[in-house]
């Protein structure tokens, strides 16, 4: 058996230091584990660090190419923006000369408007002073017919007062009864001008008063506003939407048509009218109960007023004019082999003839509405029905 060296000694202190050398040695290991372990990890978190800096300056280069990008497209907005500033200019300018255009023609409009008054002013001044002449002048006649009737009365009350010796016995009762009796086709022929005169004046105050008068078609109704007078109510009538030829307005045919020299039987070339019908089944307008129902008119009457008119696309009137009814456009519609026709302006509220609802289908109207395009949208938009108001002054 082999002795080791300093075997004798394991006791003293000695062994005790061998000891913390291997406790130094046991640590130091751990330690350069730990340090191992650090490093480890500490090239991992390199590793990570360096792909996120790779992901970043990606992301820069994307980033600074989204820029150079979006400065490019916003030059080309600029450009984009100058050019259409520059229609814009150009648009205003031909606004503006139309503009001018149109205050021009209102000026002359408003210059012949203004004529207009002063020679109907004129006219009714020459009418008044007319009146009054004639007013003087049945005046002056009134009281020269009052005296010749005095006479007369007179004479009368002394013819029958006095007889025939009487008479005789006063020749200037004679003379005057002669007079008297010349003087009565004179006192006739006064008293039929003064009828006649008082026929004149009566119908001149009635000129005075009324003006010229004007008359319009109320369509889908059969009266008139408080504004207006009936004339006549009456039935629409047109062409039929596939009749080729004939005429392309509708008329006011009145309930009761009178007849000349007629034959009732059909030809083969003349022109023909039909009844009117609604075409209303699907719209946001009106309602649909009047649907393939014929359509009623009446003719008004505006006699303090010399002119009407249909203004589309409105409800309301110009300045100084007064409204007489609001509605709808409608025409015929479109398509097919359907034939033109004019454009109305159907009252907002309708009214349908009485005691036929069949569905003829012959003459029709529909809504209209705006398409966009040559019509400038806005202010006119697509698809929506087209108001209408017709007024007076």
């Amino acid at each position: 058996m082999c002795v080791l060296p300093f075997s004798g000694i394991r006791s003293t202190s000695f062994q005790n230091c061998l000891d913390v050398t291997f406790i130094l040695r046991s640590e130091l290991k751990s330690v350069k584990s730990q340090l191992q372990e650090c490093k480890v990890t500490h090239r991992k978190d390199i590793i990570k660090l360096q792909d996120q800096l790779s992901e970043f300056k990606r992301k820069n280069t994307n980033f600074k190419k989204q820029i150079e990008d979006s400065a490019i497209q916003e030059s080309k907005t600029a450009k984009q923006y100058s050019d259409e500033v520059s229609q814009l200019k150009s648009k205003l300018s031909d606004s503006e000369n139309f503009v001018n255009i149109i205050t021009g023609l209102n000026k002359q409009t408003q210059t012949w408007i203004t004529e207009q008054e002063e020679k109907h002013k004129t006219e009714k001044d020459r009418l008044i002073w007319r009146h009054d002449e004639l007013y003087k002048t049945i005046q002056i006649l009134s009281d020269e017919n009052y005296r010749l009737k005095s006479i007369q009365q007179q004479t009368n009350a002394v013819r029958c007062q006095a007889t025939e010796s009487v008479l005789d016995m006063f020749p200037e009762f004679k003379r005057e009864i002669g007079r008297i009796d010349v003087l009565q086709p004179r006192i006739d022929g006064l008293q039929t001008r003064i009828d006649g005169l008082e026929r004149e004046n009566k119908a001149l105050k009635a000129r005075v008063k009324a003006g010229s008068g004007n008359t319009y078609t109320r369509w889908g109704k059969t009266s008139c506003p408080s504004t207006a007078a009936l004339v006549y109510e009456g039935y629409a009538a047109g062409n039929a939407k596939t009749e080729k030829g004939g005429g392309a307005n509708f008329l006011c045919l009145p309930k009761d048509p009178e007849w000349r020299s007629y034959s009732d039987s059909k030809a083969s070339y003349i022109g023909r009218i039909f009844g009117v019908e609604y075409q209303i089944k699907d719209n946001s307008v009106y309602s649909t109960s009047f649907h393939d129902k014929e359509m009623p008119c009446s003719v008004c009457l505006i006699t303090e007023k010399s002119t009407s008119l249909m203004v589309p696309g409105k409800v309301t009137c110009p300045t100084g004019w007064t409204k007489e009814y609001t509605g709808y456009l409608m025409s015929q519609a479109i398509g097919g082999n359907r034939q033109p026709s004019e454009y109305i302006c159907v009252d907002e509220n309708l009214d349908a003839v009485d005691g036929n609802k069949a569905d003829n289908d012959q003459g029709n109207v529909y809504l209209v509405e705006g398409v966009c395009g040559s019509l400038k949208c806005p202010p006119y938009v697509g698809g929506r029905e087209l108001t209408c108001v017709v007024c007076s002054k």
